[in-house]
């Protein structure tokens, strides 16, 4: 087989560090830095398990078809090869160069369909549709077609961010909006996509779209108009084009419905996940879009139909989903067991004669621990064994559900931990009965994401996400609130926004201080030179605030922070604890204290404080 050159039978370290990723369904590359590609995957029926390296040089990209590949080599030239069949004729097994497709600057592709962008602008395809079945719920009904012979698609001037999706190629012009084969297929919102403003990246999948703003905003929509997404917050008038992230220096649109972002050296995908190609384990669509947990810094991140991957600081290649599971592992070396939670906490918690009401969990340094049993309130019981709704609390051996609770007059009052048979905690509290407060839940098995949600009166008000341990993004996503913080050494650092019904403020930090530029109601904010009016929070601080009349918007920081005088909505934020506060200042106003005024459910966000460290 010419496919391949190298015998996968043992593990080899990985030759260089890498610059790319190339992914489809069942089929991942990475180009590394001295010109070759290695891939792994299903290829002409065969299961390579580790990488092997492709029998090219050179090159700079790849395009992937379900039976054949694509490489573009620097001097601009494209060689293609792969399995033969009655549809694909012309198709060869060794690499062979595409006559006439020269000076190529870009190069992608879809299903059976490759495009080329050539220097001049003219977008060059070959190939064909399948005919298979397509992602996202929709199906292919046509013969196969496949053609050898290059074909004119588009010829734009200056166009670049080739992608080819399920039938359709699109580029962006040099005003950065979308020139599309097919807008019925590849670009039915253009309207809505041209009112956002011009676009700096975009990426296809089968039927989804992702596209970045010039202000970091990532935009995510289906193809073919098939159906509203069901991620982020609706942007056009039909819901259709939603923001997923308020910011990414990078996306990628994985070969199913799914999608990632690099934001701050993390990736944070969403989407489908029944592979784990989400990086999460359980659900299997995501709404909210989530940081993948234990990955290092990451420079480059790739979603894939049934697998992701991302690019490490120092070039190492990571996956995961597949056959892989959601626990992302190092490409190169021997892979772990899809299930294989990193080790120490299960072994020593296996290990530990807990007392009724202990857990084991681990401290602010990642180390395991036995948390002590809950104290109830005077007047309560304390009550241990199997709570009646364990069935409620996960899916996993409710069977093997062991919880201590206070409890008065028979209900609960108070405190509530409990722990499952694969070593989850969920912990909160109850008053007369019904849930109330914050409560979280984990995996003890691995560093995992936290989920915590707050309830009042037994009714759920919101749920944040919290990566742990130490840096990690927030999310809160509830009917009127959406909230997003990524968090370092104590402090907000990185992307930072909030929406509510009549307010959306987003920007960056570094360090806890902003940076760039903070936009409220998606206009820019003018920093403070010199404030008259004196903006507090109580104790918190310093305060990052932000301020709007509807015509004018400012950003003041500082401890405290001030801002010149009108009549003003004001949003301040404590960098230190994440705590928001919303008011309104008045000219006459010397000084404004706002901490008896939090933004609602933002309480469940807060950063960790606390013996732990590690927990809100």
């Amino acid at each position: 087989m010419f496919l391949l050159l190298l015998s996968v039978a043992t593990a080899a370290p990985q030759p260089a560090p890498a610059v790319a990723l190339e992914m489809n369904m069942g089929r991942s590359c990475a180009i590394l830095e001295d010109g070759s590609a290695w891939c792994w995957g299903v290829f002409l029926g065969h299961l390579l398990e580790q990488p092997a390296p492709l029998p090219l040089t050179d090159i700079t990209e790849l395009a992937l078809g379900i039976m054949h590949t694509c490489a573009l080599r620097e001097a601009g030239d494209v060689w293609c090869w792969g399995g033969l069949s009655v549809y694909r004729p012309g198709l060869s097994l060794t690499p062979t160069p595409m006559a006439g497709v020269t000076e190529i600057v870009e190069l992608d592709g879809f299903d059976d369909l490759t495009c080329a962008l050539s220097k001049r602008g003219e977008v060059t395809c070959w190939g064909g549709d399948s005919g298979a079945i397509r992602e996202c719920g929709a199906y292919g009904s046509g013969p196969p077609t496949w053609s050898m012979e290059p074909w004119s698609a588009l010829d734009v001037p200056g166009a670049r961010a080739l992608t080819v999706g399920q039938g359709f190629v699109c580029v962006l012009d040099l005003t950065g909006a979308m020139r599309c084969t097919d807008n019925t297929r590849g670009n039915p919102h253009r309207e809505a996509l041209d009112a956002l403003g011009p676009l700096q990246g975009l990426d296809a999948g089968s039927l989804t779209l992702t596209g970045r703003l010039a202000d970091g905003r990532v935009l995510w929509w289906y193809a073919w108009d098939y159906r509203t997404p069901n991620v982020g917050t609706a942007l056009s008038a039909d819901g259709e084009i939603r923001e997923v992230l308020a910011a990414a220096s990078s996306t990628s649109t994985g070969g199913a419905c799914n999608g990632c972002a690099l934001v701050d050296e993390q990736a944070i995908c969403w989407g489908e996940n029944g592979g784990g190609q989400a990086g999460q384990r359980g659900p299997t669509y995501l709404v909210a879009p989530r940081a993948v947990p234990m990955l290092p810094p990451v420079r480059a991140v790739a979603a894939g139909g049934r697998e992701s991957c991302a690019i490490a600081e120092g070039g190492e290649v990571w996956c995961w989903g597949g056959r892989r599971g959601w626990i992302p592992q190092p490409v190169w070396g021997p892979p772990l067991e899809p299930s294989s939670p990193p080790p120490d906490l299960v072994e020593y918690a296996s290990e530990q004669t807990l007392q009724a009401g202990e857990r084991v969990d681990r401290d602010q340094h990642g180390r395991p621990m036995v948390v002590p049993a809950l104290a109830c309130p005077a007047g309560t019981t304390a009550r241990h064994g199997r709570p009646d709704d364990a069935a409620a609390l996960w899916r996993w051996k409710p069977e093997a559900t062991e919880a201590t609770w206070c409890e008065a007059e028979g209900v609960r009052d108070g405190p509530f931990v409990a722990r499952g048979g694969r070593v989850e905690t969920v912990e909160g509290a109850y008053t007369r009965g019904a849930q109330t407060g914050l409560w979280i839940q984990w995996m003890n098995k691995a560093p995992a994401t936290t989920v915590s949600h707050r309830f009042m009166d037994g009714a759920l008000e919101g749920v944040c996400e919290i990566a742990y341990p130490g840096t990690g993004a927030h999310w809160v996503f509830t009917p009127t609130v959406r909230h997003t913080a990524t968090l370092s050494g104590g402090q907000l650092d990185g992307p930072w926004s909030l929406h509510l019904d009549d307010l959306h403020v987003s920007g960056q930090l570094a360090a806890g201080e902003p940076v760039g530029t903070w936009r409220v109601n998606g206009v820019d904010a003018r920093p403070v030179a010199a404030g008259e009016i004196t903006v507090t929070a109580g104790d918190a601080g310093p305060l990052l605030v932000l301020a709007s009349d509807g015509a004018e918007r400012w950003m003041a920081y500082g401890a405290p922070a001030s801002l010149p005088r009108g009549t003003w909505d004001v949003l301040a934020v404590d960098v230190k604890t994440n705590a928001a506060f919303r008011g309104s200042v008045s000219p006459d106003s010397a000084t404004v204290d706002l901490a008896g005024a939090p933004v609602p459910l933002l309480e469940s966000c807060r950063l960790p404080s606390g013996s732990l460290g590690a927990r809100p």
